[in-house]
């Protein structure tokens, strides 16, 4: 049985193996669909608008309401917009009063850090904003093309490198070997990626560590692009098989490689551990954790992931628009004593629920520190009727923090419970 939402009311679904009266009550327990929430769209304005980037809730985008030509070495080159839509407060924001975006530049966004490659008076020059208060844009001291943004860092390329440059200290450093010509980087937390090209076999996916300055190449195959990453998942297409895209994920930690899904039509990006890319049957978002795709719409293109939020562009009204979908895992709450006796076992208790209500007959697990950074697998236990579980806490020999984990599966995204702290008594 599970218990799931309908009509605002409980229904209590009936396995196949059970009849009650020859029939079955209320519907079955969601699918794959109950992942996402429905779906949002976020721009109604008819002028054109492309190239989406998504970090939390804001979105940084080009716009073409102020296009306009300049002539660059004799022929004609578009310059348009950046502008930032806050999810939050739905206030779309002009970011470059000159209209200087060229039409062949991707804006990028992080936190409250915009950032774009401006063309004005026959230079390109790289500019950020912080969205915070009411902050001016600012003009870099250094140069480069396809930047990206994570936090205070840019990375971006010039003279066939890769550079990352710490708007903070003001710093720049080369994090691409001399002799590779390395294009297309992304960056997460201290883990660059780029694409590499070389005549001899030292083509392929790169990344490089700023904490520990180590460098791997990820995949050596010469036929590869778009790499992207998370800080732990590097995700990248691959075009070995001939006319068809593939894509790849690569995890930094474990150095092992996943076919996500073979022809695809459009690029994938990675946040979290989730893949989202556009194949022949629409967008789809692909959970590494659990295996699980999850179709997010079927005539969106040019994917984005950020968390939870997925944003794709759709002409569905006969011009592009933005749309979002939000992934809505179920809900984990647990309790457990916050002091025991030394050398017992805390039982933990709580409820795994979806939408308000109770999940039935799922596994949770629980999982445990001694120093609230790395976690060991306990024990687990069924949900009941409504969703509550009990399971055996590990052995308190001193201070530990408890979490109780949902894997997640085909019907629901993966959940995690708050940290309990646990002391002995």
């Amino acid at each position: 049985m599970s218990a799931t939402p309908f009509g605002g009311a409980f229904r209590i679904c009936i396995a196949a193996s059970l009849t009650v009266a020859g029939f079955v009550l209320g519907p079955a327990t969601p699918s794959s669909a109950a992942w996402l929430n429905g779906e949002q769209q976020l721009t109604t304005n008819t002028s054109g608008k492309q190239f989406p980037e998504i970090s939390g809730t804001k979105v940084a985008y080009a716009d073409f309401r102020n296009y306009h030509t300049v002539v660059v070495n004799g022929d004609p080159m578009g310059l348009i917009d950046v502008r930032v839509l806050d999810l939050k407060t739905g206030k779309d924001q002009l970011i470059t009063a000159k209209h200087d975006l060229s039409t062949l530049e991707k804006p990028v966004v992080s936190g409250n850090l915009v950032a774009w490659r401006a063309y004005s008076l026959g230079k390109y020059s790289l500019w950020y904003r912080n969205l915070s208060g009411k902050h001016s844009n600012v003009k870099l001291r250094v140069t480069g093309a396809n930047i990206q943004i994570d936090g205070n860092r840019l990375c971006y390329q010039r003279s066939g490198r890769i550079w990352v440059y710490d708007v903070k200290t003001k710093k720049e450093k080369a994090v691409s070997p001399k002799g590779l010509a390395s294009i297309d980087c992304h960056l997460k937390g201290s883990t660059v990626v780029w694409d590499g090209y070389s005549p001899d076999a030292k083509a392929g996916i790169y990344a490089y560590n700023l904490s520990s300055k180590k460098l791997t190449r990820v995949t050596s195959r010469p036929a590869t692009q778009s790499a992207r990453t998370d800080g732990t998942w590097v995700t990248y297409l691959d075009t070995s098989s001939g006319f068809d895209v593939d894509v790849y994920a690569y995890n930094l930690k474990t150095h092992g490689e996943v076919l996500v899904k073979a022809h695809v039509t459009d690029g994938a990006d990675v946040s979290g551990a989730r893949i989202v890319y556009k194949g022949d049957s629409g967008v789809s978002v692909y959970d590494l954790a659990t295996g699980v795709t999850t179709a997010v719409t079927a005539t969106g293109a040019d994917p984005r992931i950020s968390g939870n939020r997925i944003i794709y562009v759709d002409d569905k009204s006969g011009i592009d628009q933005f749309y979002l979908r939000t992934i809505t895992p179920p809900t984990v709450t647990a309790s457990a004593p916050k002091k025991v006796a030394k050398s017992s076992t805390p039982l933990v208790s709580g409820t795994l629920s979806w939408a308000g209500s109770g999940v039935f007959n799922k596994s949770v697990t629980v999982q445990y520190s001694t120093n609230n950074k790395t976690w060991h697998t306990g024990a687990t236990a069924l949900t009941n009727l409504e969703g509550h579980f009990s399971v055996t806490g590990p052995v308190v020999t001193k201070t530990t923090w408890l979490r109780v984990q949902f894997a997640g599966g085909a019907d629901f995204a993966p959940a995690m419970s708050a940290k309990l702290k646990v002391t002995k008594a």
